[in-house]
């Protein structure tokens, strides 16, 4: 009568182990399936944070900003951003690198509309800088003539 217990409980315990197997594989699949949450627009981040969103979602963000900040902090106040707006244009391939995450867009499209300031427009297409490199160029303005 024990080798017959035994039988069961040897029976019962390939039973479990098939279906803890089947289970992992099942959460497995799900969670190869399940994507992060889409953002479809960014107002204002680092170069390094619109990398990574970027790479998180097929290499493309969109970025509206009604006060200027993303050119203003990106572009006009520091430099470091002006190589990722400008392959997120051109859509050729962008790498960054740094000790945390390397991150490597093969096509990055970054469409943005920025609805700024006269000011800020000024300081930005006056900017010898972003001139040269043909940051400028690539950012079409486009101003109302009309009474609001």
């Amino acid at each position: 009568m024990s080798s017959a217990i035994d039988q069961d409980v040897e029976l019962i315990r390939e039973a479990v182990n098939e279906s803890l197997k089947f289970e992992k594989k099942l959460l497995q699949d799900v969670e190869e399936s399940i994507h992060p949450p889409v953002q479809l627009l960014v107002d204002k981040a680092t170069q390094f944070k619109i990398a990574v969103t970027m790479q998180a979602q097929g290499e493309c963000q969109g970025s509206i900003t009604a006060e200027g900040s993303m050119i203003k902090s990106n572009l006009i106040s520091s430099s470091d951003a002006v190589n990722l707006f400008l392959r997120g244009h051109t859509q050729e391939p962008f790498v960054y690198e740094n000790a945390r995450q390397p991150i490597y867009l093969a096509h990055p499209a970054l469409p943005m509309v920025n609805l700024v300031q006269p000011t800020i427009a000024s300081t930005f297409y006056c900017n010898e800088n972003l001139n040269e490199v043909g940051v400028t160029a690539r950012f079409v303005p486009f101003f109302h003539g009309g009474s609001l």
